[in-house]
């Protein structure tokens, strides 16, 4: 039986491992209970941690020329296909809408980000995929909204 059975047991008291016993309260279950509750979004934070010591290989500059390089090369091949969603595409506005609710975040994790044009597009293909680049080069594959 756990713990907290034990204490709400028909038996009032509970040995504990210094001898005495503890009693079933009200109040104390209210206050542990308020507690937890209290407690349970400060513990639940993420530590992200600070800069990784990888951000010192390339530089920002350089890499985001290339994943700007790279994203091009995506679309131009997305739009080859007829695969990139127009702009009036229902789908990718809500992207829209939802990336513009986001992106004013990114900037505690890194200072460059607004300089960024940031692009956010729809790409009509079965993968379940999304992904962003450096530089604020957003793509989702219509799979992933399909399957979502």
């Amino acid at each position: 039986m756990c713990f907290l059975c034990d204490l709400k047991s028909s038996s009032t008291t509970v040995p504990s491992d210094t001898g005495n016993t503890l009693r079933w309260h009200p109040r104390r279950a209210f206050l542990m209970a308020a507690g937890t509750a209290l407690a349970g979004p400060a513990l639940a934070q993420v530590d992200v941690g600070g800069a990784s010591s990888v951000r010192t290989l390339v530089s920002a500059e350089d890499l985001e020329s290339s994943a700007k390089q790279q994203y091009s090369q995506v679309l131009a091949d997305a739009k080859s296909k007829n695969a990139l969603a127009p702009n009036d595409h229902p789908q990718l506005q809500r992207l829209h809408s939802i990336a513009r609710r986001l992106i004013p975040f990114a900037s505690q994790w890194n200072s460059r980000v607004s300089n960024w044009r940031w692009e956010v597009n729809l790409i009509g293909s079965k993968q379940l995929n999304a992904w962003c680049m450096p530089g604020g080069k957003i793509a989702f594959y219509t799979g992933i909204l399909d399957q979502l």
